[in-house]
């Protein structure tokens, strides 16, 4: 019967970190919708040979911290237009150099809007100390 109780925690404390990202992403969905209805995109394509898209470095607000994120845009991009947008993160620890900008990259070449950002505490996102792996902060708090 203890370890019921256990299982059972532990699958509510999932249920409450879930709901919390869940908000967080909302969240973060309704800020992309507002960068990309306001700002102005003003970047020279990267020059590969896939499509070429355009990258702008955003910022924004949360818990006090500023967070350091990259926008990317279709070929093509009209500032008018509707697009479909995605929000690429990695885990916890990495930044948004690695797997989330690539893939952010790869998505914006075929059509979408893509914001790839660092969490608070790693890469060019505010946060003390550096590096923070802390699942109570970082797992309820979300980015």
């Amino acid at each position: 019967m203890q370890m019921f109780g256990a299982y059972s925690a532990a699958k509510s404390a999932s249920a409450v970190q879930l709901q919390a990202q869940m908000r967080i992403m909302k969240s973060m969905l309704l800020l992309l919708a507002v960068v990309v209805s306001t700002t102005t995109v003003h970047a020279k394509p990267s020059g590969t040979k896939e499509k070429s898209n355009k990258k702008r470095k955003v910022t924004f607000q949360r818990d006090g911290l500023t967070l350091v994120g990259d926008l990317f845009t279709p070929e093509n991009f009209d500032e008018k237009g509707r697009y479909k947008a995605i929000i690429v993160e990695g885990s916890f620890s990495s930044v948004k150099e690695q797997m989330a900008g690539t893939y952010a990259q790869k998505f914006a070449n075929e059509g979408f809007i893509a914001l790839a950002f660092d969490y608070s505490h790693y890469g060019a996102s505010e946060g003390k100390p550096r590096q923070l792996e802390s699942p109570a902060v970082l797992g309820y708090r979300g980015f």
